[in-house]
């Protein structure tokens, strides 16, 4: 048995098309009639100009009257019909007219469904795809994100669906069109003449072997330009949510040269890709002006000889010219196409990442019962060379404050990190009420969960739903109860519109006190059994703190707290402390015990104490 082969990005992102077929393909029925009435025009064009021509010509409608009227004539009468009057030729070019009027009526009429009915179904796909992106994107693992950069990210999931929506929305109906119009227009060449057929086509596969050859360097060419888009879409991101760094260092000029600099290198490879383009553009325009001047020049000959009616000789060339002008439409779907085929690629390259943190075939949902969690024997390295932990073991009591203190970078972070499980742990196993982690859903374990981090995030929104965030179906009453235990209700009700009140993107117009208030009751809000603050009050000023200690006290309550700080004044109340070094447990205890032996707790408590003195 044969394995089967995987689809082509191209062909996979058409199965996006799916839901919308039945539109799609009456769009595409519809631009074909379109495009083969107006081909039709172009023939009943070559009947005007017979019906105008001197009178031994005879018209394609003529010749039938012509034929009409010799059955109904008698037998004795004279079989020749003499030519038609010129009364009856101006009722022919009038008949003729309105035919051309109708068909193209009718050729309107088609256009607006055809592009109706696709664009819709092209916009439809394409916001499936963005949708199925930022979804996939919600699923990938934080270890994904920690390797990505997040402008790299946003040109994914914005601008590489941006450009096919473009492509899709203007060469939907060219890339199906075309090659049937062509067909059509072929059609009629060569009833009127198959030889002259022939000539005409005679430097074509010049034209498509050029396309063929500019395709491919496009479509590498247009990988190279998407990933300069994410590299300045990079620079943008940093740039605009690093403004305050950038502003108070005056780093503007150096800021301006870094965007100028990749902004360079985008119109650089953009560049090439139009050159190709400039390039084949007029090539093709070229190929087709040899083939009409060969058609006039054989097609006039064998007019002037006889063979051919000069009328034949003028529609002829209406149909070259038309045919050129859809081989250099050609030209410009082939590049689109391999623009397409290019994005595609990067598309789903992107999707067929798998997440490193997934449930388990088997997993149950967590069900707490006391709160407790262990770390037994863990090590974890985020790049499987450096070990964060080693071989640390420990246990938090069901409601224990437990606080997690040590020199930066020794792992305090990277333990709720894991007990979170946004890592898995090297080695060892880390559980809570004796559960290993990676045999629960993670849905779950997040609900049992909740963080307070040092700097709150909050979205665009009104201050009721980023408390209500992860609770969105929460009551005003019950949004208020928190708000009221995290010391929040007062400032709010101080602002005009209360707690429908904007807090502007990532709660700019909010202080650093209340930003942690508002993160404080949205915990409080989603009832957490565990709970970590992670550096919870450590950028707050003296008269914030208090506030914010308070709502945490109210907080803590009856929970199991991971309480990691930096600022050891503020977990001389907890139950017991342990401090971490180099990746080890060194030291376990109350402040008190700590700090009666000379160990690193007591080191660190006391270069601290020293260095607020001297503030």
């Amino acid at each position: 048995m044969k394995p089967q082969s995987t689809p082509s990005p191209a062909r996979r992102l058409l199965a996006f098309f799916g839901p919308y077929r039945k539109r799609l393909i009456l769009g595409l029925i519809a631009i074909v009639v379109a495009n083969v009435c107006a081909m039709g025009m172009i023939w009943l064009v070559g009947d005007v100009v017979r019906a105008i021509s001197p009178p031994q010509s005879t018209s394609l409608t003529e010749e039938l009257a012509q034929r009409g009227a010799q059955q109904l004539l008698p037998s004795s009468a004279p079989s020749s019909i003499p030519p038609m009057s010129k009364h009856a030729r101006n009722w022919l070019l009038v008949i003729t007219c309105l035919q051309i009027l109708g068909l193209g009526i009718v050729r309107a009429g088609f256009s607006f469904v055809g592009v109706y009915f696709g664009n819709y179904a092209a916009l439809n796909a394409v916001r499936d795809l963005r949708n199925r992106m930022y979804e996939h994107l919600q699923r990938l693992s934080v270890s994904f994100f920690d390797r990505e950069r997040t402008g790299h990210l946003m040109s994914r999931v914005i601008t590489d669906t941006t450009l096919v929506q473009s492509i899709l929305f203007t060469q939907l109906f060219t890339i199906v069109a075309t090659p049937v119009a062509a067909a059509v227009g072929l059609a009629f060449m060569l009833k009127l003449s198959w030889q002259l057929t022939l000539v005409s086509m005679v430097l074509f596969p010049l034209a498509a072997f050029a396309m063929t050859k500019a395709g491919r360097k496009i479509r590498v060419l247009t990988t190279q330009v998407q990933a300069k888009i994410g590299e300045l879409s990079s620079v943008l991101q940093e740039t605009v949510g690093g403004i305050r760094t950038v502003k108070s260092l005056g780093t503007e000029d150096f800021e301006v040269q870094k965007f100028m600099l990749k902004s360079g290198e985008t119109t650089r490879f953009g560049l090439r890709s139009s050159r190709i383009e400039a390039l084949l553009r007029p090539l093709v325009e070229l190929v087709a002006v040899f083939g009409f001047v060969a058609v006039l020049w054989f097609g006039g000959s064998q007019a002037i000889r006889g063979p051919m009616k000069a009328a034949d000789l003028i529609t002829f060339a209406l149909f070259i010219q038309r045919l050129g002008t859809d081989a250099n439409r050609l030209s410009g779907v082939n590049i689109v196409l391999q623009q397409l085929a290019a994005v595609s690629e990067r598309i789903f390259s992107f999707l067929a990442l798998k997440p490193e943190i997934v449930d388990r075939p088997d997993a149950v949902p967590l069900q707490i019962v006391g709160g407790e969690v262990a770390f037994e024997n863990v090590s974890f390295s985020y790049n499987g060379r450096e070990q964060v932990l080693d071989d640390v073991s420990f246990s938090i009591a069901p409601g224990e404050r437990l606080a997690l203190v040590g020199p930066s970078g020794v792992g305090k972070t990277t333990i709720a990190s894991l007990i979170l499980r946004l890592y898995d742990a090297t080695s060892g196993a880390v559980k809570i009420d004796g559960h290993d982690l990676r045999d629960v859903t993670l849905p779950s374990l997040r609900e049992a969960i909740t963080v307070v981090p040092q700097e709150p995030v909050l979205f665009s929104g009104t201050i009721a739903q980023n408390i209500a965030y992860g609770r969105f179906d929460a009551p005003r009453e019950t949004i208020v109860a928190a708000a009221t235990a995290a010391n929040a209700h007062g400032f709010i009700l101080a602002f005009p519109q209360g707690y429908d009140t904007p807090v502007g993107e990532r709660g700019v117009t909010l202080s650093g006190g209340q930003r942690q208030r508002i993160a404080i009751a949205r915990a409080i809000l989603r009832n957490p059994r565990i709970l970590i603050l992670d550096e919870a009050t450590s950028s707050l000023d003296a008269q914030s703190e208090a506030a914010v200690q308070q709502a945490l006290e109210n907080l803590m309550q009856g929970r199991t707290t991971l309480i990691i700080a930096h600022r050891l004044s503020t977990v001389r109340n907890a139950d017991r402390i342990l401090v971490l070094d180099k990746g080890k447990l060194a030291e376990s205890g109350t402040h008190d015990s700590l700090m009666s032996v000379d160990g690193v707790y007591k080191r660190l408590y006391t270069i601290q104490e020293k260095g607020y003195n001297h503030i």
